[in-house]
């Protein structure tokens, strides 16, 4: 009976228990907590950062907690190191946070066991009351009990107080030039732009989000952000971005993930910040930032806000244009009379210690220091910003090297001056750097118009229309009246220039000097002109006086008087330079090869004798008895043609058009020809393909007219090249 009792009651039990409901652990709100960083960080990396645990000082105590990463990881990109928050724990997950407001912040003035006095506030303090030190550093922040001393900067939660953190307070800041958010003028685009200089620190990543994809909560904050202000005012001369030598001290973000979003600003995040200024009223919108080498394209190309282009030159940019090349981002301030550019960006320049910082800044980009850029950029940083001169000198750059257009994506965008861009009321479009600056810090007689008491000059646009069968380069965009603007006329292989023509905006033609050379000049009148240019297919039964001499009887079948390379084959051939595949057929389709290009040179050379110390028997590929062999050995003997490195010539593969011109090149070189000439290689879509050993080469080929472009607009500099183009090549070669 006793054990079916027990066994009835222990049915019971599991039964209701059955029916006990199981309740998880409650949310629990912590106050005033200081976010301390990553646990491992310099370890961790961000494809792990779902399983990241991170540092709190809680009441003086060091607790770790996760994070909740839901909401595209809208706490981290709220958490900053040093900082204090408050927060919503669920089992051990941070999955709520807020920023308590202090109720003083500011200097200790005077304080007793009851009280204290804070920037003339009175708060009082009772036996609970706790107060710690927070130190912020590189790789994580630290709290340490601390006591208070009148002099001492502090953070106050609660009245009376429940904590005081002595920590860091910045200094009231107001920038010497302030923009208006949501203004879309040229002028409010600059002066927006200058808010940041000199008081944001370089951070990389630093405005982008913390899971680096997208712009960052400061990226899309109307004026400047707190931390970036409090980043600067915290650091000294020895601030340095990275730290290679110990990650876990470093405020670079080698794990790929941006812990330091919040503190300072890169060249991305800047002008993105800047573009969401102007372009709104509210903070928290849809952000700007992206890569730098894309921003310039992408304004053009999704918000169609301008035009982008890679056909400029210094004298072409104009204020507010945008610059993206490999890495980098900056905003064109003004260009200077002797073609220097002012310019606003942010970048890691070294400060006076020699510590790779840097920030946001103006700097000048020319030929040298000597330029006039760099002279007015010294002159504002150092009046304007002394905080920051105290620390970084100003820094000129290389025109050649800040307006790389290497990278496929890199070129300038310039803003439409109507309601789809920005307006210019304030006639800025006109105005040089000098002026600018003038304007913008308030020193011109007329602030916000075009100054007085001196005359400004005025560029007119030069517009080249877009044509087929070739092309039409000016060297610069812009000139000023009775300057002298040159045209680079290239006909695509096959084609020649049948017409160009410069209009004013009334249509009135613009008198241009004689073709020479593929270029000519015009005199800039006071308007703006477009160049428009018309091509035609050669018919090279039409001589060209001066150009062929006579006409010498050609035995090939597969050359036509009408074939736009019958004059250069009838050069070629009359003067002993090229012969045919066989008797009767030239085969001008066919692809040339290594040693047919070294022949067609040591045949214009005069095929000069060779003594058996010139037969380099190194060349394992090549052998005397080929007919091609003392054409190569002369080549190789007098660095016109280099191997592949290990003894072999390859005589029998073909030439692309870039190895051909280098060939061309160190025979020009050879022969003491004038090597300085240059075309503009970004006229070409695909001049990116360009081999960098070959650039000057091909550079000088186009600049000489010596090799002209393919239709579509291509150099197609790795394409193979036939026999009739070589010939036409060595026709155009013989004539400079």
């Amino acid at each position: 009976m006793k054990e079916r009792v027990i066994s009835n009651l222990l049915v019971l039990f599991l039964v209701m228990s059955m029916f006990v409901p199981c309740f998880a652990e409650a949310a629990t709100k912590i106050s005033n907590a200081v976010y301390l960083g990553v646990v491992d960080y310099g370890a961790v990396q961000s494809d792990n950062k779902d399983n990241f645990e991170y540092r709190f000082s809680v009441d003086g105590n060091e607790v770790i907690y996760k994070v909740s990463n839901t909401a595209d990881y809208v706490i981290n990109n709220v958490l900053a190191e040093g900082y204090v928050f408050d927060l919503v724990v669920k089992d051990n997950t941070v999955i709520d946070i807020s920023i308590p407001e202090p109720s003083v912040i500011g200097t200790v003035q005077a304080a007793t066991s009851s009280a204290i006095k804070v920037d003339g506030k009175d708060i009082n303090i009772t036996k609970n009351t706790k107060i710690f030190e927070i130190s912020p550093e590189a790789g994580s922040a630290d709290v340490k009990t601390a006591s208070l001393e009148v002099g001492k900067s502090v953070k106050v939660y609660g009245d009376p107080a429940d904590v005081i953190y002595l920590t860091f307070v910045v200094e009231p800041y107001k920038p010497p030039v302030e923009g208006t958010a949501g203004q879309r003028t040229l002028k409010n685009f600059l002066a927006t732009a200058m808010e940041p200089v000199g008081t944001a620190l370089y951070i990389y990543g630093g405005a982008w989000d913390w899971q680096d994809v997208g712009s960052s909560n400061q990226a899309t904050t109307i004026g400047l952000s707190q931390t970036w202000l409090d980043f600067f005012q915290l650091q000294d001369d020895t601030y340095t971005y990275r730290n290679d030598s110990n990650y876990a001290e470093s405020y670079y973000p080698h794990g790929a993930y941006n812990e330091y979003y919040y503190a300072g600003i890169d060249c991305s995040g800047y002008v993105g910040w800047a573009l969401y200024n102007i372009m709104n009223t509210q903070s928290g919108g849809e952000g700007y930032v992206r890569s730098a080498n894309i921003m310039a394209k992408t304004l053009d190309q999704t918000y169609n806000y301008g035009t982008w282009t890679r056909d400029f030159d210094n004298f072409s940019f104009k204020p507010g244009d945008i610059f993206s090349l490999g890495g980098h981002v900056w905003i064109c301030l003004g260009v200077c009379e002797d073609g220097s550019l002012v310019i606003m960006h942010s970048t890691p320049s070294d400060s006076i210690t020699e510590n790779p910082g840097g920030g946001v800044q103006i700097s000048g980009v020319g030929e040298s220091e000597d330029c006039q850029a760099y002279k007015l950029a010294q002159e504002y940083m150092d009046r304007y910003y002394p905080a920051w001169s105290e620390k970084y000198s100003a820094i000129c750059k290389n025109y050649e090297e800040y307006t790389s257009i290497e990278n496929s994506n890199s070129g300038k965008f310039s803003w439409n001056l109507d309601d789809t861009g920005l307006l210019d009321p304030d006639e800025y479009a006109h105005m040089s750097a000098d002026e600018i600056l003038k304007d913008l810090f308030g020193e011109s007689s007329n602030s916000g118009r075009r100054p007085s008491g001196r005359r400004t000059k005025t560029y007119y646009d030069i517009t080249v229309q877009n044509t087929d069968n070739g092309s039409v380069t000016s060297d610069r965009q812009q000139a000023v009246l009775g300057s002298t603007v040159e045209l680079t006329v290239n006909a695509h292989d096959g084609y020649e220039l049948d017409n160009l023509e410069v209009k004013d905006l009334r249509g009135n033609l613009i008198e241009t000097s004689e073709l020479k050379n593929g270029k000519c000049t015009l005199t800039m009148p006071s308007s703006n002109v477009t160049v428009t240019a018309k091509f035609e297919k050669l018919n090279e039964t039409d001589e060209v006086a001066g150009e062929i001499e006579e006409n010498h009887d050609i035995p090939f079948d597969d050359v036509d008087e009408n074939d736009w390379f019958y004059n250069a084959v009838n050069y070629a051939y009359g003067a002993d330079i090229i012969t045919g595949v066989s008797e009767r057929s030239f085969n001008p389709d066919g692809t040339l090869t290594r040693s047919m290009a070294v022949q067609i040179l040591y045949n214009l050379e005069g095929k000069q004798l060779l003594s058996d110390a010139d037969v380099d028997y190194s060349i394992k590929d090549v052998s005397k008895d080929q007919w091609f062999a003392d054409a190569m050995y002369w080549a190789r003997k007098e660095g016109l043609i280099a191997g592949y490195g290990n003894g072999m010539m390859g005589p029998n593969d073909p030439v692309t058009r870039e190895q051909l011109v280098v060939l061309l090149y160190n025979y020009a070189g050879f022969k003491g020809y004038d090597l300085t000439k240059s075309g503009n290689l970004s006229v070409y879509i695909d001049s990116s393909q360009i081999s960098d050993w070959a650039k000057d080469a091909v550079a000088w080929a186009i600049g000489s007219n010596i090799m002209n472009g393919r239709p579509g607009g291509v150099i197609a500099p790795l394409d193979s090249i036939s026999r009739a183009e070589m010939t036409q090549i060595i026709w155009n070669f013989s004539k400079i």
